[in-house]
């Protein structure tokens, strides 16, 4: 209880310190998780999620990890922000609206991140528009560890795809639900598997395979920036397109309580530092196989 005292009291004398660089910055309208998730499975909607690696490809001011600069990615990361369409809904971090979400640790570095790139983000956001919570999939790791609300996102999210047939849009490593139960009450899943890096390059061939098996179904997307730009693109296409980001590992550190990001079996994921093996177990290699619709490879 004091270290944390102490952390809420360091944060928030860096808040008021740094409050010159904020100067003029206004909060957006940001749902929170529930009523982003329950918008979703009420109105059928669309969604895509910004977080900062997008916010950095679209203003071309850095590199990521998954995804190379590319001008074109940027003005489609632009466009997709900045527009309006009852079929879809786009969500930003919520730390643009306040800070209260995240457990204490992650608020520095939201504070660095808003400190040093609202002005630049200023001209793709609207006070006019009332966004989805992109943290909305990330529903353990941030938060704090005694949040309540966990299990109820989680739960949310579960009825989303309920009786549902659903297409799996993801990068080769990902392999959402693989392993866990966290699809269990679906009627079925297909996946598509794509390139784990510098996906967006093959953005047309993706998405007419798209169209092709996801007619009807549910499509879940785990594609970084590719997603978020493809599940607006398919909403106008009349298909039901949700970026759902790191779900996956999200849910398996909350059945394993993991205060790390430690590595998942048979995941290879860019937010963990120690080695990690990519070897499904025998166990459900073959159901993840025989899901597999459709590998696009360079």
């Amino acid at each position: 209880m004091i270290t944390r005292l102490k952390n809420l009291y360091y944060f928030y004398s860096q808040y008021y310190k740094t409050r010159d660089k904020r100067k003029g910055y206004k909060p957006y309208k940001i749902l929170n998780a529930e009523q982003t998730i329950k918008r979703v499975i009420e109105n059928r909607i669309s969604i895509s999620r910004y977080g900062d690696a997008d916010f950095r490809l679209l203003t071309e001011t850095g590199d990521v990890g998954y995804q190379e600069p590319n001008h074109l990615l940027a003005v489609e990361l632009r466009r997709v922000l900045l527009s309006s369409s009852d079929q879809h809904l786009v969500c930003i971090p919520i730390f643009l609206n306040n800070f209260s979400y995240y457990r204490i640790a992650i608020r520095f570095w939201c504070l660095n991140f808003l400190n040093n790139n609202w002005k630049i983000l200023k001209p793709y956001l609207r006070h006019d528009y009332t966004y989805g919570n992109a943290n909305a999939s990330r529903f353990y790791f941030d938060t704090p560890r005694r949040n309540k609300k966990t299990e109820k996102i989680i739960n949310l999210f579960k009825k989303l795809w309920e009786d549902k047939d659903i297409l799996i849009l993801e990068g080769e490593y990902s392999r959402l639900g693989v392993g866990n139960n966290l699809f269990d009450n679906c009627r079925s899943i297909q996946r598509i598997i794509c390139p784990a890096k510098n996906a967006f390059s093959l953005y047309d061939t993706i998405f007419n395979e798209v169209l092709e098996h996801g007619k009807d179904k549910l499509i879940l997307m785990a594609l970084g920036s590719t997603a978020t730009v493809m599940a607006y693109d398919l909403s106008q296409k009349g298909y039901w397109a949700v970026d759902v980001g790191h779900i996956d590992m999200e849910y398996v550190w909350y059945l394993m309580k993991a205060e790390t990001k430690v590595p998942i079996p048979g995941r290879i994921l860019n937010e963990v530092n120690e080695t990690q093996s990519s070897e499904i177990s025998q166990e459900f290699i073959n159901a993840y196989i025989s899901s597999i619709v459709k590998t696009i490879k360079f």
